[in-house]
Formats: structure tokens, C-alpha cells, sequence
């Protein structure tokens, strides 16, 4: 019971800190003319919770393309105090979770699990980008160049992708990643990704610097319109239809507060100061 109680307690104090994280980014946002949304997870907890997922330990946003590059030449300078942008082009490639965006409260210490590894780090919130998807073969060229591109990722940071033929394949792959500069890697794809995002109006798009999400097309027109939402006492972004976002993500459009404890998706923090 004690336990449980120190659990919840805990849980609250990583919800409080996200809450502060993106009260700062939707500050800047808003200041700024960025549009982002609400994305996965969160999207469902202000749908059916007006706010977090009940055992939720993070924020998930999303940007297009535009909005995420306007986002990350921006936010480092405008930040609140505690607030940092945590990217390859700010921190290098120690410690580095993704290919993605965080911003972390520095007055915190965390303990996460992720791809079957564990890092030190800070609470946060996850800022993924949306890139145009213009072909089904550019598709399909752009997720192998993202997972091949995650090796040097991944062998840098002692992280293990899955298990069986998925864990075999990026350690052969890592083979090769050996001996090159990985942040120079990161942004040889993402420059690729933004050539081909770059003044185009496709109809698909695709979180191609997600390794967990990569294989998801998205149709284009849903991240044309947004609106507030209420979530745990703030107002944020989310899309527009962001019933249709949730159906092209996760299949279906109902969703339920019953969801069993094996079903739950598991928290990201082991251990929080």
C-alpha cells in the first residue's frame, strides 16, 4: 500500500512538471504564430479525461514540418528559465533518446526506460514532426534511411531496438555505423526529409523521425486546421479533427476510461527527483 501511495505521488509530481514544460512551449507557440498539437497518448486523455491519461507520465506534442524547424530555431532563446530544448543540434549525440525534440524541466533527475536500456535524464515532453510524404517509394526510401540512420543512435547510446530478427537486423546494420560522426548522420537525413517536405502540399505525411511510429501514413489535410482543447486546467493545441487523427493512428475512434492494467501502455520514468 505505502508503495502504491509513494507510486501515485510520484506520478503526480511528473504530470505537475509536464504541465509546467508545455505551459512554457505553448507560450512560445502562441507568441511565435506555431501551430502544434496535441499527438498519441495525450490526445486520448483530453478526449476522455480533459487531460492526462490517468497512469500517463508524459506530453506528447506534434508539429509539421514548418512549424517544428520555425519551433527549433526559436524556443532555445525565448525558453523559460528551467526549460531546455533537448535535440541533436543543442546537446549533441550523448544521451540522446531520438531523432526527435524534447524539453526538459532541468530542476529535475529521472530515471527512463527506453528501447530496452535505461538513461539519465530530466522530465519532459516528446515534440515529434510530421514530414511530408510525397510517393509510396519515397515512403518506403525514407523509413529504411530513418531505421538505418537509428543504428548510429542506438550504438551510441546502449539501447536495444525489440528482439529476435528486429534486434538482429539493427545490430548488423550498427556494423557499418561504426567510425562516422552520428550527429553528422542526423542531419544528413533530416536535410533529406526537409528537401522533400519543403514547399509541398502532399497528401500524406508520416512521423518519419520516429522509430515507433514510422510505419504510419497520416492524411495531410488533418494538420491544415486547429483549435483549443482543455487539458488539466490549460488550454492547448490540438488538430482540428483529431477524431480522424486518432483513427488513422490507432485504428478506431472509440475509446474507453475501462481500460484493463495489462493494456495500459507502460510508463516511460523508473525513478524521479
Amino acid at each position: 500500500m505505502e508503495k502504491r501511495k509513494e507510486e501515485e505521488t510520484t506520478l503526480e509530481k511528473i504530470q505537475e512538471c509536464c504541465l509546467g514544460i508545455v505551459s512554457d512551449v505553448d507560450r512560445v507557440c502562441r507568441e511565435n504564430g506555431i501551430e502544434y498539437s496535441l499527438c498519441g497518448g495525450s490526445v486520448i486523455g483530453a478526449h476522455l479525461y480533459r487531460g492526462f491519461i490517468p497512469w500517463d507520465d508524459d506530453i506528447d506534442l506534434m508539429m509539421t514540418r514548418e512549424n517544428y524547424d520555425r519551433f527549433l530555431s526559436i524556443y532555445p532563446s525565448k525558453a523559460g528559465e528551467y526549460y531546455h530544448l533537448h535535440h541533436y543540434s543543442t546537446d549533441g549525440a550523448d544521451n540522446l533518446p531520438a531523432l526527435f525534440s524534447r524539453v526538459e524541466d532541468l530542476r529535475t533527475n529521472m530515471q527512463e526506460q527506453i528501447a530496452r536500456g535505461e538513461r539519465s535524464g530530466h522530465v519532459f515532453i516528446d515534440i515529434t514532426v510530421m514530414d511530408q510524404v510525397p510517393t509510396p517509394l519515397y515512403f518506403r526510401i525514407a523509413r529504411l534511411y530513418a531505421g538505418y540512420t537509428y543504428t548510429f543512435l542506438y550504438r551510441k547510446n546502449g539501447m536495444t531496438p525489440g528482439t529476435g530478427w528486429k534486434k538482429a537486423a539493427f545490430s548488423a546494420a550498427g556494423l557499418f555505423a561504426r567510425g562516422e560522426d552520428p550527429v553528422r548522420r542526423y542531419e544528413k537525413l533530416e536535410g533529406f526529409l526537409r528537401r522533400h517536405s519543403r514547399g509541398r502540399k502532399t497528401r500524406y505525411c508520416a512521423e518519419l523521425l520516429s522509430a515507433a511510429y514510422s510505419g504510419i501514413l497520416y492524411e495531410q489535410r488533418v494538420f491544415m486546421h486547429y483549435r483549443d482543447i482543455p487539458f488539466a486546467g490549460l488550454k492547448l493545441r490540438i488538430v482540428r479533427d483529431y477524431m480522424d487523427y486518432l483513427y488513422m493512428r490507432y485504428g478506431r475512434r472509440e475509446f474507453t476510461m475501462d481500460v484493463p492494467s495489462d493494456e495500459r501502455q507502460q510508463q516511460h520514468i523508473r525513478n524521479m527527483e
